[in-house]
């Protein structure tokens, strides 16, 4: 696989998704849409009043985005990669709070400004995006049958709870049909040994929102086969001369001070007063 040409598939198929969505929802607010391993995905704000289900399963299937997609590469479009100004990117990008956000990010640190312009489309305005690329010169150069759009997830601006819920949709992509049959199949029996769904069916533990997604509660069968893996462990190292030892569950403020966890977690830790 040529890594350079396919992180610019990646690229261009997230635009391509980009405008896929806009076509559905006119008002749609554009986050980000990156490359990342395998695919790529993009975040959207959807227009006020539609609940985050109208973008996926609930509402527009990712199966007619992929269709609306497929349309747009038929179309040959071509990408145009452009370098502007702060004040022109503040006015081309108006109406779309988070590009403004970022774009504001980028005067501060004084880094050049891009954009990539999707032109050629019948009877239609050409498509605008903040981004410094890399993409494809022409959308014949996309497979339409090695990309998928797979599922949608809400997703918070930048990562921060403190910022807006957006729907973000993954995709595949790759340079060829045969590549992406390939890693469907590898997905979906990675999904059948998935441990997570071996070990709920076989009573080995279980989970609780009260302690915390990731965290299993072992049942006695679970506990049995991790006691006897733990045993095991020891076993191979008490033959390289290690020794068991036990230390306090607690320990005094100091000891965080000094690992730095008390700086960043002070408010976290469980605390005994006197």
């Amino acid at each position: 696989m040529d890594n350079k040409k396919i992180e610019k598939i990646r690229h261009s198929l997230a635009h391509l998704l980009a405008m896929a969505v806009i076509e559905k929802f006119p008002g749609v607010k554009l986050g980000i849409g990156p490359v990342i391993e395998n695919g790529f995905y993009y975040d959207f704000d959807l227009p006020a009043g539609l609940p985050a289900s109208a973008l996926g399963e609930g509402g527009v299937k990712l199966s007619e985005l992929e269709k609306e997609i497929k349309k747009l590469i038929k179309e040959d479009l071509k990408f145009k990669k452009e370098e502007i100004g702060y004040k022109e990117a503040k006015e081309l990008f108006k109406n779309q709070t988070y590009k403004l956000e970022l774009i504001e990010e980028l005067e501060k640190s004084g880094q050049k400004i891009y954009t990539y312009t999707t032109y050629g489309l019948e009877h239609k305005t050409d498509f605008v995006d903040l981004c410094a690329g890399p993409h494809v010169e022409s959308a014949k150069e996309i497979n339409p049958k090695a990309f998928k759009l797979t599922k949608s997830a809400g997703a918070y601006w930048k990562g921060s709870e403190k910022n807006p819920m957006l729907t973000r949709i993954y995709g595949l992509a790759f340079e060829n049909e045969q590549e992406l049959e390939d890693y469907l199949k590898m997905l979906a029996e990675a999904e059948k040994r998935d441990h997570r769904k071996i070990g709920a069916e076989l009573d080995l533990f279980t989970f609780s929102p009260l302690v915390g997604s990731g965290l299993p509660l072992w049942t006695p069968k679970g506990t049995i086969i991790r006691e006897e893996l733990n045993n095991y462990v020891w076993k191979l190292r008490e033959e390289k001369g290690y020794q068991r030892v036990t230390i306090p569950h607690i320990t005094k403020k100091d000891l965080y001070e000094t690992s730095g966890h008390w700086a960043k977690f002070s408010d976290e830790l469980f605390k005994i007063h006197t």
